[in-house]
């Protein structure tokens, strides 16, 4: 294995290209970078990414955390 510096780590073509917290109630960005959100309705986000991808080979990963409500 050989050690990568974080100057050339943003070049590997896996390295992500955004990353953040999303505050659910108004789609505001709490932390990270290189996308933005709007908020069109309850539970539903449009999210687009500063930089688009050299092709459609990617992937998306979401999470929730800390709600307060229950789901149903």
């Amino acid at each position: 294995m050989t050690a990568v510096t974080p100057g050339r780590q943003h070049f590997h073509p896996w390295h992500a290209k955004a990353a953040g917290l999303v505050q659910g109630s108004d789609g505001a960005i709490l932390a990270g970078s290189g996308f933005t959100v709007v908020r069109d309705s309850t539970g539903v986000y449009t999210v687009t990414l500063d930089t688009a991808m050299s092709s459609a080979n990617y992937a998306v990963l979401s999470t929730i955390s800390g709600s307060t409500q229950a789901l149903r």
